[in-house]
């Protein structure tokens, strides 16, 4: 994570390709999901609204799967909710789930705000291929807006009048839904969360680049150093220390101005 949240993976998730590098493939058999406590978390408990991206694809969706996925969640501890948002549902209509509290209370009795999407967000037409979701959330509008594959998804409020979500001391979870008390089945990949920031639609394009991800976070390079200067040369270096969620192609770069883009020298590699 870009930063600083290492989530803890519980009971052994696995991984795989994904749509960019690696994946992971959470499941209701162990169960195997992420979790990292308050504590630790940094900037996963938001107040005024958030929002939520992430890729994934399931062989079985949650109708056929009998599961309702959590896709994340600060809901766990009693007293101490904050928000949770999960795929299917009692009803078995493949729809988005998304609540928050303003006090703590992990049931819809008082002081929460939810929503429910249209039936088929997630549809057996879908399985096996990668689908981009991103879930905008503005408490004190009471405005939630959904997105797949760069469009928008229509969602519901069901019920609710929290204007402000809790700062509770759950830990954040991935592949759990305590409102529905169910893990997920699916494998997931290029997960990002902005805390007390909506994404706008020119953003949510951006993210989805019609299909084809672009990396959550741009890679780290530390200061370019220039050495054995003379009239005729000089030596150039720098270091990827973080990759950004994927690096196409590495080199150095030089001019008489400042920020060049020609005069380029591919060193190969793709890693840090």
């Amino acid at each position: 994570s870009s930063t600083g949240n290492t989530l803890t993976n519980s009971g052994t998730v696995t991984y795989g390709a994904g749509i960019l590098n690696n994946a992971a493939t959470l499941s209701s058999t162990g169960p195997k999901y992420f979790t990292i406590t308050n504590a630790a978390q940094t900037n996963l408990n938001p107040t005024t609204g958030f929002s939520l991206s992430f890729w994934i694809k399931y062989a079985s969706n949650p109708t056929t799967d009998a599961h309702a996925w959590g896709v994340g969640q600060k809901y766990s501890t009693a007293g101490q909710a904050s928000y949770s948002m999960s795929i299917g549902n009692a009803a078995n209509s493949n729809e988005v789930y998304f609540i928050f509290t303003s006090t703590g209370a992990a049931d819809v009795s008082t002081n929460y705000s939810e929503w429910d999407s249209a039936a088929d967000f997630a549809s057996a037409a879908l399985a096996n291929t990668w689908i981009h979701v991103v879930l905008v959330v503005n408490a004190g509008s009471q405005s939630v807006t959904l997105y797949r594959n760069g469009s928008t998804f229509t969602i519901s409020k069901r019920a609710g009048t929290a204007t402000s979500i809790f700062n509770g001391t759950s830990p954040f979870e991935i592949g759990r839904t305590t409102p529905l008390g169910d893990y997920g089945n699916y494998t997931i990949d290029e997960y990002g969360f902005w805390k007390n920031y909506q994404l706008t639609g020119a953003e949510v394009t951006e993210l989805y680049n019609s299909g084809t991800p672009l990396p959550l976070f741009a890679p780290t390079v530390t200061t370019p150093t220039v050495t054995s200067i003379t009239s005729t040369g000089a030596t150039l270096g720098a270091n990827v220390t973080s990759d950004g969620g994927g690096i196409t192609a590495r080199g150095t770069c030089w001019g008489t101005s400042s920020a060049p883009l020609t005069n380029c020298t591919a060193e190969g590699g793709t890693a840090t």
